[in-house]
């Protein structure tokens, strides 16, 4: 793989996150021994954790050469590793950089890295299966488990981390399944592998410790005849580094899901909803399906916010979403557009169940200005509903009809409903 080299510039005025990433920011970048950073849609670096802190200097820019290969290996959504030398001359070191996690916020795209040196263990197997004498010279200083089995799925030759309370001399003569109480299966695969393996997560827990997760490499060992004799491997002890990884899964799923979601309300925000909906459109089109696409506006909500202040429209705007959620159905989708705007996909609905559904919304809005203290201000809405037209529909046309509906309402008087199809 290409080598890429990053030059120096400084860490100064870094960009200010965006918040949804800002709120996300320790889960993202714990304090692990892997460089963590975010960078943004043109390779510009935005965050870095501790570990990342030290190479931050050489990532803060690329070179214009490179700039368009990163940009796009960051928009491949399956691309592998990139590599990278970071440093200058001598001092430069190689580095791989793994793309985990994506997020939409607003205009701009962020991704998430990993950095990692390349792992030993290839190399290590492949020096450790050439000299016997190498291989007791290097064991002493691998940061890992290194090991040996015999034909008869024991242990030979145990040495380097230790594990829990397990001592290196006590495992010789052993099975890999007993000292380590993992299921027999794995182990043979694993510690007495008769091919080679590389690199396989295996869970174990040693008496007297924490239970562990080691990545477990190894070449099968074979006699002139070309029958097996046992294994030899190194076995890195990754726990830190996966339960990094599953924080890691749920910060993303977290700032996939706030990059969606309206933070006031907790619908969909406008970008959640366009992309949903486009995906259901898809579905509709090609099932032959349909359903109903309300678009609600809330009557009054300016003069409400210009009279009774900022905290009591969010009041308002929070219980027309919760109005929202009660009245929506598991495949329905509801949410708020911006502003006092907001959207209501009802799927697979028939018109009189739709014309259900709005006038249970507006019989609510008394009630929903009763529990705010507001009886006498009229909060209502005006809505428009158009229907998914199966076969050809796509949501601009169906968002353009229904908004076409709606101001219809609005210029009639509001606090009512319309369907973009009802006479004038």
């Amino acid at each position: 793989m290409t080598q890429h080299i990053l030059q120096p510039l400084s860490v100064e005025a870094l960009p200010a996150l965006p918040p949804a990433l800002e709120s996300a920011r320790a889960a993202l970048l714990p304090p692990s021994r892997e460089a963590r950073v975010i960078v943004g849609a043109s390779g510009e670096l935005a965050a870095f954790n501790a570990a990342g802190e030290t190479l931050a200097p050489e990532l803060l820019a690329l070179e214009s050469a490179l700039s368009e290969d990163f940009r796009e290996w960051l928009e491949e959504e399956d691309a592998g590793e990139f590599g990278l030398r970071i440093g200058r001359g001598e001092a430069a070191q190689s580095y791989m950089a793994q793309k985990v996690s994506i997020a939409h916020i607003g205009a701009g795209a962020y991704w998430l890295l990993i950095l990692r040196q390349p792992k030993l263990s290839g190399s290590l197997i492949q020096a450790l299966s050439q000299s016997r004498a190498l291989y007791k010279d290097i064991v002493q200083t691998v940061p890992g488990l290194v090991w040996e089995t015999r034909a008869c799925g024991t242990f030979n030759f145990v040495s380097g981390k230790q594990l829990g309370a397990l001592v290196h001399g006590d495992m010789v003569g052993k099975a890999p399944a007993d000292c380590l109480s993992m299921p027999d299966a794995m182990a043979a695969e694993t510690f007495c592998a008769q091919v080679p393996v590389r690199s396989v997560d295996v869970w174990v827990s040693p008496p007297g410790g924490a239970r562990l997760c080691l990545s477990v490499s190894a070449r099968p060992v074979f006699d002139g005849q070309g029958v097996w004799q046992g294994a030899r491997g190194v076995a890195l002890d990754v726990t830190a580094e996966r339960l990094d990884g599953e924080a890691l899964d749920d910060a993303s799923a977290l700032l996939q899901k706030s990059a969606i979601t309206d933070s006031l309300t907790g619908l969909l925000n406008r970008r959640g909803f366009e992309e949903r909906m486009s995906k259901v459109c898809r579905q509709l089109r090609a099932a032959d399906k349909g359903g109903y696409l309300a678009l609600i506006d809330l009557d009054k909500f300016k003069a409400l916010n210009d009279t009774q202040g900022h905290h009591v429209g969010d009041a308002a705007l929070i219980a027309v979403g919760q109005l929202l959620t009660q009245h929506s159905r598991k495949n329905d989708l509801a949410a708020r557009l911006g502003g006092d705007e907001f959207a209501l996909w009802m799927d697979a609905c028939s018109r009189a169940g739709a014309e259900r559904v709005c006038e249970a919304l507006q019989d609510a809005m008394p009630g929903l200005c009763a529990d705010l203290a507001l009886p006498g201000f009229g909060l209502s809405l005006s809505i428009g509903v158009t229907a998914f037209q199966p076969g050809r529909d796509d949501l601009e046309g169906m968002l353009k009809r229904a908004d076409g509906a709606m101001y219809a309402v609005k210029d009639g008087g509001r606090a009512h409903h319309k369907f973009d199809d009802d006479g004038a």
